[in-house]
């Protein structure tokens, strides 16, 4: 049996810490390729905190790379062939080194966004 693979962002943001007491985001945007020309939100019923949020993205990462998937952002990415990702990659595996997380932007109160390095 295969080991569940999952997505985890790399903090490199200096000093700050995610927020993880106030529960005010509702919606969190983020890049899916691997050059920032495509990105997704996802929103909550309930607000959560920054970790909170980030943890969401990083599950959402977590789910496997369908080739369909793939399909749709490949243009974007590192690798231009699917199988150069290996079997059954996550959403997460097509960003290679794009997964260093160092800034969280509010675009509005409860609507953020952030950014990532390599």
């Amino acid at each position: 049996m295969e080991e569940k693979k999952e997505f985890h962002y790399v903090l490199s943001m200096g000093d700050y810490k995610l927020e993880d007491t106030i529960k005010k985001i509702n919606h969190i945007t983020f890049f899916i390729s691997r050059y920032r020309k495509y990105t997704h939100t996802l929103s909550f019923d309930k607000a959560l905190t920054e970790k909170e949020a980030i943890i969401e993205v990083e599950k959402w990462l977590s789910q496997e790379a369908t080739e369909e998937y793939y399909n749709k952002i490949k243009d974007n990415l590192f690798f231009r062939e699917y199988k150069c990702y290996g079997n059954n990659p996550i959403k997460g595996e097509l960003l290679t080194d794009c997964k260093y997380l160092e800034e969280i932007t509010y675009i509005s109160y409860n609507h953020i966004t952030f950014d990532c390095g390599s």
